[in-house]
C-alpha cells in the first residue's frame, strides 16, 4: 500500500488505485490461507471476499466495503471515469481494512 501512496502523491492516480487493489486482493487471499478458507483459483477480490464471508471470517459490513473498494479498483484498471477522491478513498480504505482485519488462524 506504501507503493500506492507514493504513486498517488506523484499524481499517478490510476496506477495508485490499481496497486491498492492488488494489495487488497493479496490481503484477502492471505486471510483465506491463514484461516484455511478455500477460494477459487484465479479468484478476484469479490470471490475471495465472499469466501471469507461464507466462512464467517469477515462481516457483511466488511464485505460491502470490500465491494465498494473493488469497484473503484476496477475503474482504475479499465477505461472508466474515476475521480481522484475515489482513488484516495480506495487507498485509505485498503489501509483501514488491512489494519482492522488481521490474519488470525482458526
Amino acid at each position: 500500500i506504501e507503493q500506492a501512496e507514493t504513486l498517488f502523491t506523484n499524481e499517478f492516480h490510476r496506477a495508485a488505485g490499481t496497486i491498492a487493489g492488488v494489495a487488497l486482493e493479496k490481503h484477502l487471499k492471505t486471510l483465506c490461507d491463514v484461516n484455511e478458507v478455500p477460494y477459487p483459483q484465479n479468484a478476484a477480490i469479490q470471490s475471495v471476499a465472499q469466501s471469507l464471508r461464507t466462512a464467517g471470517k469477515i462481516s457483511d459490513t466488511d464485505l460491502k466495503h470490500v465491494t465498494y473498494l473493488a469497484n473503484i479498483r476496477n475503474k482504475c484498471s479499465h477505461a472508466q471515469d474515476v475521480s481522484v477522491d475515489e482513488i484516495e478513498s480506495l487507498i485509505d480504505g485498503v489501509k483501514k481494512l488491512v489494519q482492522n482485519i488481521n490474519p488470525q488462524p482458526n
